[in-house]
């Protein structure tokens, strides 16, 4: 059996995708790191042409409405909340409700974020106020 090899998460650019893309079974996107969900939605029309399936980098609570917007997503990957390695986490009042092995989807408008203003508060470096 092969190994299949996943990579792409830490793309800054969509020339790396496309070099990318062309040597890999399985292209990492992540909306948050890699140019925002245009950037990311770029990266899947390119493993889609190329044939290959794709994979979000973690933060489910945004990339999970990228995977219903387009069939190469293979699932969202979600690491538990007790590892402590997804900082955003803590500043979200709800994480999207997994159900079967499958995140339900919510009607909340935007990704569903509701943010916990008081933990983002507590955790910023400067606050500014626009009016």
């Amino acid at each position: 059996m092969r190994t299949q090899i996943a990579v792409g998460e830490d793309i800054l650019d969509p020339y790396g995708y496309a070099d990318l893309v062309q040597n890999v079974d399985i292209l990492r996107v992540d909306a948050t790191a890699s140019g925002g969900i245009t950037a990311a939605m770029n990266a899947l029309a390119l493993a889609s042409a190329h044939g290959r399936q794709a994979l979000p980098h973690v933060f489910p609570y945004l990339h999970v409405h990228i995977a219903c917007a387009h069939p190469t997503i293979m699932g969202v990957e979600y690491i538990p909340e007790h590892t402590g390695t997804d900082p955003v986490r803590s500043l979200l009042r709800d994480f999207p409700t997994i159900k079967n092995g499958n995140f339900q989807m919510t009607d909340q408008p935007g990704v569903g974020c509701d943010l916990h203003w008081e933990a983002v508060e507590k955790s910023a470096s400067a606050s500014f106020v626009f009016e």
